[in-house]
């Protein structure tokens, strides 16, 4: 909640791991003083209207990348982060928490600067915030996080190919 006063004019999609509706009301609570809507319950009337949108369904997060233009990716305070080469292709700029190690793509993503690190909720703010409000290098972040993509398609069956040797 403390991110909204930041980006005004800025809707937040939030696609939470567990959609129980526990869970789902706590992350309700948190966006208290913002117009929450479910997915579930969203039209094309009142998702207008709607300062964050929580995605209470399982299997649809690939086709929203798609309306995202900055994409924070969970799990990186936990185990390990998500998957990010989804939002990678939509040329989404990525910021994920400090625990991505095991991932070559965040690697490779940080060191090209089209994914970031951050560290709390400090950081978040700040990076968004910049981010928002330079076109270019959001422009030029997104571009990098596209050709990435674009340059390693194919890499799954090269390393299929190789095993096979």
């Amino acid at each position: 909640s403390a991110l909204m006063p930041h980006l005004i004019n800025t809707k937040l999609l939030i696609a939470p791991h567990h959609v129980d509706e526990n869970h789902i009301n706590e992350i309700k609570t948190l966006f208290n003083n913002h117009k929450t809507l479910c997915f579930s319950e969203a039209s094309e009337i009142n998702i207008k209207d709607a300062d964050v949108l929580i995605i209470d369904s399982i299997g649809i997060l690939f086709h929203l990348y798609q309306y995202a233009t900055i994409t924070y990716i969970g799990g990186g305070f936990g185990k390990n982060i998500h998957n990010i080469l989804e939002a990678a292709t939509f040329g989404n700029p990525i910021l994920f928490g400090p625990n991505y190690h095991k991932f070559q793509e965040a690697h490779d993503l940080i060191a090209l600067q089209g994914a970031y690190c951050i560290h709390n909720k400090t950081e978040l703010i700040q990076k968004t915030t910049e981010l928002f409000s330079n076109n270019e290098l959001l422009n030029k972040t997104s571009n990098i996080c596209k050709t990435y993509v674009t340059n390693h398609i194919g890499a799954t069956q090269m390393i299929f190919n190789r095993i096979q040797c």
